[in-house]
């Protein structure tokens, strides 16, 4: 097993170690629930998240919210949560929608 990653984890990441096939933040897409802009992964920047379940937390371009965060899944299933396990890692949308373009439908 390698080791523990750090901060940044990007979804390009999560999906390589998780043996998928190659995904890109370019072509990953998520609606700000707040100031209702639809935008790229790439262009979100990217901070250490908060909780410790979780590496890496995409904000909305605007500064408004946390959008989507990658890191280690949560060992407790939350009724409801927008997060998907991809190997040893997860991805998960702090929004209703969830996530939209990611290759071959919800992570």
């Amino acid at each position: 097993m390698s080791a523990s990653p750090e901060h940044p984890l990007g979804i390009e990441d999560v999906v390589s170690r998780g043996g998928l096939s190659p995904a890109s933040d370019s072509l990953v897409t998520i609606r700000c629930e707040v100031c209702g802009v639809m935008q790229r992964a790439s262009k979100m920047p990217l901070e250490p998240a908060e909780d410790p379940s979780e590496i890496t937390a995409y904000r909305c371009r605007n500064g408004c919210a946390v959008l989507l965060v990658t890191g280690h899944p949560s060992p407790i299933p939350l009724p409801g949560a927008q997060r998907s396990r991809i190997g040893d890692y997860g991805i998960g949308a702090n929004t209703t929608a969830g996530i939209e373009g990611f290759p071959g439908g919800q992570p």
